[in-house]
């Protein structure tokens, strides 16, 4: 079993989850609000890029919606962390990649993110503020979605080789992302942030 994911917690695991349960129901703090400012911008900055350089292709409206449909849905499924959450987007994030232009991959998961999460605020279930947390979530489908537009080739077309290239690009910016974003916020070391890479075993096996 890898390392962080345990079923029986060490005592530092269980209060950092139980620090992210009660984050849940607050507003940002000062730190979270830096890090989620300098995660947005560098997202958004990344997709006007990739918009602008890529553009969009004529692609097949139906079998996109129901691609993002399903992640929307699949962002419900949570697997808890003393830092966070993932979830089971994978299952639904792969279809998505071959059904949308790449130019519109991280665009279409910012919003299967931010959807959910304006309904538990519309619910009361978190706090407003929370919503800007959708764009950092989303930051790992810049990935796949740089590697295919440094290649030139659509995912469709793209051979087994690009295909995992595109798969570790998704780990590393997440990876990377996350780092920053809990360092800045939580002031999470190192240890720590590693004891959570099970989660991309799990993204894997998806």
């Amino acid at each position: 079993m890898p390392a962080g994911m345990s079923l029986t917690p060490d005592l530092d695991a269980q209060e950092a989850l139980a620090e992210t349960y009660r984050h849940m129901g607050l507003g940002l703090s000062a730190r979270e609000w830096v890090a989620e400012a300098l995660v947005g911008l560098g997202f958004v900055a990344a997709a006007v890029a990739l918009l602008v350089l890529v553009g969009i292709h004529h692609f097949a409206v139906v079998p996109a919606i129901a691609s993002l449909v399903l992640l929307t849905a699949a962002t419900r499924v949570r697997f808890d962390t003393p830092l966070g959450f993932t979830v089971a987007t994978q299952v639904a994030f792969v279809p998505l990649v071959f059904a949308v232009p790449v130019a519109l991959i991280a665009p279409a998961v910012a919003l299967a993110f931010t959807v959910p999460s304006l309904i538990d605020v519309v619910r009361r279930r978190c706090h407003p503020d929370r919503l800007l947390l959708s764009v950092g979530n989303s930051v790992f489908a810049l990935g796949p979605a740089v590697v295919f537009a440094l290649a030139g080739v659509r995912p469709a077309h793209a051979g087994l080789a690009l295909l995992a290239g595109a798969l570790v690009a998704q780990f590393a910016v997440d990876f990377s992302v996350s780092s920053l974003r809990f360092a800045i916020a939580r002031d999470a070391d190192l240890p720590t942030l590693v004891s959570d890479a099970w989660i991309y075993a799990v993204d894997a096996a998806l």
